[in-house]
């Protein structure tokens, strides 16, 4: 491998430092996303008191990262208080009936607690994960591409709205994306080097990965695939030999010792982690429960309809809205056989994770949002990392290709200055962007509660004292200084003149209701346009001036309704 060329590493230091930059300043704005304060909480409890009944769902490194950095706090003096153990207590860590939302926000609402700071505290470790994550972008894609290739790769990364957006949220999908890319890495630094230097490594990957996000679990089907590949069609140009039969045994052996090394680190870093030895009993306990949990009734909804059943190719579609365009055109220019020729064996680790994880999420029996797939993206910016040829402007041909990656690239960075600091709620151009998500996904792709700040500024611009509100937010809109009063069923159909803060997943699901089906004035989205909005998950209508006879109102004849 060529020497390091130090002016490389500081340009990827610099890319790395812009997307901590907007990840920390859209951090700033936001309010807890759904499941924030119980990851961080839960961490917090495993801490103090050893107790992992809080969150039952998810194996516990992300959740005791996330409870460390609390802990790390009150070391600097952050207060941090917790509610009393006894009889209330005991009911709210009766988990699995909505007790571990009610017990986190009564945490970080206790009185001498700064919940806002407690939470920003708690998404510190993620954006290490994220971090970590473009730095292994870039490291995979300079093996596979050279210099070039692992600085485009980067630069993709650090412009895409899906990995800035999820870096500042505390959920594992940042974290085992890591530890995905980190597994593969590895591995393939272990076949394609004599040396093991690479093993622990790989290991302490491997361990990250199953005790992050059970969905982790994938990168083992991923890694069968490129060894059985590797095991069919031994590369003659491998260390284990030109010979098919030695270069075979060679590849078992290492495949075996890294799997081997790998569960093995898992199993053993379970143990403090649960804090029990027994820790893998209680690992499989938590995947039981996961994979039994159905979701009766609920409804999918894609492209404005709403389905029964779960979408094979929902994953599909919700991984094409959410992506920058200008980086799926250079996804399709780095899979297109032309420019620097690519070793398919290379194209196998980059593709095959890929692959595992859209196939395994069409079976999925709940559609909810993008994030169950974003693994696959840092997969595919470091595919995209091939294209870096076309940097070597020489004659002919290759020009229009510089200047046409350039132009890309271009387009990829003003999508992320156009959406900050509101990257949960992309959509690409494609779709009409941020302002028409609603017609193609709902959920998390949209409305993940986190908007709160965004209203209250609001609020405070416009001069608004109270607002009638219904939304997906977990924390007390009073916890920012928000007054709120409940919205009335009756308003829907006729609003009064006052202010309304719609969640836009709430008023998505509206849709599906009855009584709004037989009376189109209650669908908001469809009648009116909103005055103004809070990121793009609260949609703002200010009637104070009156209320406009938009679409589907009745009486086409009225124009403004006075009724108080």
């Amino acid at each position: 491998m060529p020497a390091r060329n130090p002016r490389v590493t500081l340009a990827a230091a610099a890319l790395l430092a812009i997307f901590a930059s907007q990840v920390m300043s859209s951090m700033a704005v936001k309010s807890a996303t759904y499941d924030e304060q119980v990851y961080i909480a839960a961490g917090y409890i495993y801490l103090d008191r050893g107790d992992f009944r809080l969150k039952r769902d998810a194996p516990p490194l992300l959740s005791t990262l996330a409870g460390a950095s609390l802990h790390l706090g009150r070391l600097f003096g952050v207060q941090i208080n917790t509610p009393i153990p006894g009889k209330r207590w005991e009911q709210c860590l009766n988990w699995g009936q909505g007790a571990e939302w009610k017990f986190s926000r009564e945490m970080f609402e206790l009185k001498g607690n700064d919940g806002f700071l407690m939470l920003q505290l708690g998404r510190l470790p993620i954006l290490g994960f994220g971090l970590l994550l473009g730095w292994l972008v870039f490291a995979f894609a300079r093996r596979l591409f050279g210099d070039a290739g692992g600085l485009l790769a980067l630069a993709l990364f650090c412009l895409d709205p899906n990995m800035i957006g999820h870096s500042r949220v505390v959920s594992a999908d940042i974290p085992v994306s890591a530890m995905m890319v980190a597994t593969l890495l590895c591995f393939h630094r272990l076949l394609g080097e004599a040396r093991w230097r690479a093993l622990p490594w790989f290991a302490l990957s491997l361990a990250g990965c199953l005790l992050v996000k059970y969905t982790g679990m994938l990168v083992l089907p991923a890694l069968a695939v490129v060894g059985l590949v590797h095991l069919a069609w031994p590369d003659p140009q491998g260390p284990g030999g030109a010979e098919q039969g030695p270069a075979r045994l060679w590849l078992v052996r290492r495949g075996a010792a890294a799997l081997g090394a790998g569960l093995a680190a898992a199993v053993v870093l379970s143990v403090p982690l649960y804090q029990r030895l027994d820790a893998p009993l209680a690992y499989v306990q938590g995947l039981e429960y996961v994979y039994q949990t159905r979701h009766p009734g609920y409804l999918f909804y894609l492209l404005g309809e709403f389905h029964p059943e779960s979408l094979a190719h929902y994953y599909l579609y919700a991984s094409v809205f959410k992506a920058p365009a200008s980086a799926i055109a250079l996804l399709a220019l780095a899979l297109l056989p032309w420019g620097r020729p690519m070793r398919w064996r290379a194209r196998l680790f980059l593709l095959a994770p890929v692959i595992v994880l859209m196939v395994v999420a069409s079976q999925d029996q709940v559609n909810h949002c993008q994030r169950r797939v974003l693994a696959i993206y840092p997969f595919l910016f470091i595919l995209v990392g091939r294209l870096a040829w076309a940097w070597r402007v020489g004659r002919g041909h290759r020009r229009w290709q510089a200047a046409a990656l350039v132009a890309l690239l271009l387009g990829s960075a003003w999508s992320a200055w156009r959406i900050h600091p509101h990257q949960l709620s992309f959509f690409n151009l494609l779709v009409g962007g941020a302002q028409n998500g609603h017609r193609y996904l709902d959920d998390a792709n949209i409305d993940w509660g986190q908007d709160l700040p965004g209203l209250k500024a609001y609020m405070v611009q416009a001069g608004v004292g109270e607002v009638a509100y219904l939304g997906s937010a977990v924390e007390r809109p009073e916890s920012y200084g928000i007054k709120t009063r409940q919205l009335k069923w009756n308003e829907l159909r006729q609003p009064r003149r006052a202010v309304y803060a719609l969640g836009v997943h709430y008023q998505i699901r509206l849709k599906d209701d009855e009584r709004v089906k037989k009376d189109a004035r209650m669908d908001w989205l469809e009648r009116f346009e909103p005055t103004e909005k809070a990121g793009y998950s609260i949609n703002i209508y200010d009637f104070r001036g009156g209320v406009p006879a938009g679409a589907g109102t009745k009486n086409k004849e009225q124009k403004i309704l006075n009724k108080k």
